[in-house]
């Protein structure tokens, strides 16, 4: 195991200065060089490389490695732990991640896909735009919503479930009102199933369709889901659903335009061949649609961080996004 906890614990890291003294991730990174020794990390916290390296060390001592190693053996097992939890998500479903791009986000997301990646055969490394806030952009590109439901039992007809959906969609409506936003759509899904079956299927439903139009449409979804139709045998509905939107907070995150460059610069990090070699040190802000940087490399933003192994590339995308290949 990696420990002790996250970055986010308290005391957390060593080099965070607050008193932790266990060896962590970020604490590897540090000594590597992927996170700058001399940064201040969210423009708060000064890191202390000291703390990190003697943190390390102790983990190094007790194994007969110097701090290098240590810290290369703490990322092995950690990138490893992350490709096994995306083995999990897709092999164990059988789905095939040689066929896919790994997204990554998060302030370190950036540091380790492109190993977690490589270790699953995957295709590249797609990293986007604020890709340190991601989670927090999503929410705000995300529409408010209030989804309520209601149980129902009805087989051949329609009526009840046109008469629970009108109570719904009104009481969607005051719910999302209340929360300080304006409904501007709403829409219906009923949970129908074979009379007898245990699980149900949601089938999209509008005021004014029959019930050969839910029959159509649950037919249709059982088909994609379970690979046959029992046509004749009677259906239920047993649960109405609806959800009333309102507008976004943003609509959409604009065009990409770089910053004025402020140059690239460049610093010792220990690369996975266990080299000491100088990467190009590089502001994300200041990288146009279509550049190019080959690693050793570090990506430095003010909420993230991207590493470039030996051997990749790094291309910015037409909307900003950065995709990393190897």
């Amino acid at each position: 195991r990696v420990g002790p906890r996250s970055a986010g614990a308290h005391p957390g890291p060593a080099c965070y200065g607050r008193g932790g003294t266990e060896a962590t991730v970020t604490d590897a990174d540090v000594v590597l060089g992927t996170i700058d020794p001399g940064a201040m990390l969210g423009g708060e916290v000064s890191v202390d490389a000291d703390a990190a390296s003697l943190a390390i060390q102790r983990i190094g001592d007790r194994l007969g490695l110097d701090v290098f190693e240590a810290a290369m053996g703490i990322l092995t097992i950690a990138e490893e732990v992350m490709a096994g939890a995306v083995r999990t998500v897709t092999v164990e479903q059988g789905a095939d991640p040689s066929t896919a791009n790994l997204v990554a986000f998060g302030g370190a997301g950036g540091l380790h896909a492109s190993a977690v990646a490589r270790r699953l055969g995957m295709r590249s490394v797609i990293v986007p735009r604020h890709a340190g806030v991601f989670s927090a952009v999503g929410l705000l590109l995300a529409p408010p919503r209030a989804d309520l439901a209601r149980a129902v039992h009805a087989t051949g007809d329609v009526s009840s479930v046109a008469f629970a959906a009108e109570g719904l969609a009104a009481d969607a409506r005051e719910a999302l009102v209340s929360s300080g936003h304006e409904p501007t759509s709403v829409s219906w899904m009923v949970d129908a199933r074979y009379i007898g079956q245990a699980h149900e299927i949601g089938v999209p439903w509008r005021p004014g369709d029959d019930w050969d139009v839910v029959i159509e449409g649950f037919e249709e979804r059982h088909h994609r889901r379970n690979g046959f139709v029992r046509s004749g045998d009677p259906v239920e509905i047993v649960t109405v659903r609806c959800a009333a939107t309102g507008e976004p907070p943003l609509r959409d995150l604009g065009g990409f335009e770089p910053a004025p460059s402020t140059g690239s610069g460049s610093r010792r990090v220990r690369t996975s061949r266990g080299n000491d070699e100088v990467a190009t040190i590089q502001p994300r802000d200041g990288m146009a649609v279509g550049d190019v940087l080959t690693g050793p490399a570090v990506i430095e933003e003010s909420e993230a961080t991207t590493y470039v192994d030996v051997g990749e590339r790094a291309a910015v995308l037409d909307d900003g996004s950065i995709e990393v290949t190897w």
